[in-house]
């Protein structure tokens, strides 16, 4: 069940709920009970592709040419 966070609309509360579905069916505000809250727009983490001798793809590319699709570091010459 994914993890969605909520804002109540009544107590203005943030928190976070697993739902079965994106609708959100019965879910309530766990300080005021208030049906029905405001779903937000969830930050995510972004994984850092790291190259053969530990620089991250976005750091190395520029000056060294690594290639994700190739395997190379123009860095490390790996």
């Amino acid at each position: 069940m994914p993890l969605y966070e909520f804002r109540c609309e009544k107590c203005a509360t943030e928190f976070e709920a697993l739902c079965r579905n994106t609708r959100a069916e019965g879910v309530m505000c766990p300080d005021c009970g208030a049906p029905s809250p405001a779903r937000l727009i969830s930050r995510f983490a972004v994984s850092r592709q790291l190259t053969p001798c530990g620089s991250s793809a976005a750091e190395a590319a520029p000056s060294c040419g690594f290639n994700p699709q190739m395997g190379g570091c123009g860095r490390c010459g790996s």
